[in-house]
């Protein structure tokens, strides 16, 4: 398998802190413009890179957009640092513009507590799923991505809105920070599926908890369209690996438009 940095271009600098990323095609999204979900967890595996601990939480607000051939400059640096957790954030610009702000806590506690209260819904694997009908028209992201529509008994859609895809990426573990931050933001997806019309998503913020981390190849989304109302959606994503594991958590805001 080829790194995450490796997948979306990420390059190092002579300063540790300050990575770049250059927006290219097979990055972009429907409008042409960098994947939002390309841009986060390339700054968020940059502050891992930078702080040396897992990511727990992270947020990131989209304040313009970065197209090719632009590159966008990641400036992370690290706010408070403590014996188990690191405050930290992360500032992108393309040509001094600001593009986006994360925000982070990174590290972990060990404990003798642990609670699992939330499960896996109960779908078909991946090869009992067949491949999500979208067409991506032009390469870009999403030609990068196997995608497949799980079933939760029978119906593509549950009564509450919720659509679970199994999603994977081509040739980087799908349970890595980097590909669970793309694949919660596939939230046009669920906004599609759910309207019963092509949409897009435009975030304007996205937030991931990060629980755990897998190898596997295979990582199922479970995406819940919660309201969408004067053109703003929220959507929540559960990430789970093929053996049941909570990967990770996301949430969404974004500007719902026809596509």
């Amino acid at each position: 398998m080829i790194s995450d940095t490796a997948f979306v271009g990420l390059r190092p600098t002579e300063d540790p802190a300050v990575w770049t990323l250059p927006v290219t095609p097979d990055l972009a999204g429907g409008r042409g413009q960098l994947f939002g979900g390309c841009g986060f967890g390339a700054a968020v595996e940059v502050l891992e890179h930078l702080v040396g601990r897992p990511a727990a939480w992270a947020t990131a607000q989209f304040v313009s957009a970065a197209r090719p051939p632009e590159v966008v400059r990641i400036e992370a640096a690290s706010v408070a640092t403590g014996r188990s957790f690191t405050q930290a954030r992360v500032t992108g610009t393309v040509d001094d513009r600001p593009f986006l702000s994360v925000l982070a806590a990174l590290g972990e506690r060990p404990s003798d507590v642990e609670v699992r209260s939330l499960s896996m819904p109960e779908v078909g694997g991946p090869d009992d799923s067949e491949a999500h009908g979208f067409d991506p028209g032009e390469s870009n992201l999403i030609t990068r991505l196997d995608c497949r529509m799980a079933r939760p008994g029978g119906a593509d859609i549950l009564a509450d809105g919720t659509s679970c895809y199994w999603v994977r990426p081509d040739g980087m573990a799908a349970g890595s920070t980097i590909a669970l931050t793309i694949v919660a933001d596939l939230v046009p997806l669920a906004l599609s599926d759910t309207i019963g019309r092509p949409m897009f998503g435009s975030s304007l913020d996205n937030t991931m908890r990060f629980t755990s981390r897998s190898t596997d190849e295979w990582v199922l989304a479970e995406m819940q369209v919660e309201t969408i109302v004067d053109g703003v959606g929220h959507v929540g994503t559960r990430l789970w690996s093929p053996d049941g594991t909570l990967l990770a958590t996301g949430a969404q805001t974004c500007a719902v438009s026809p596509r």
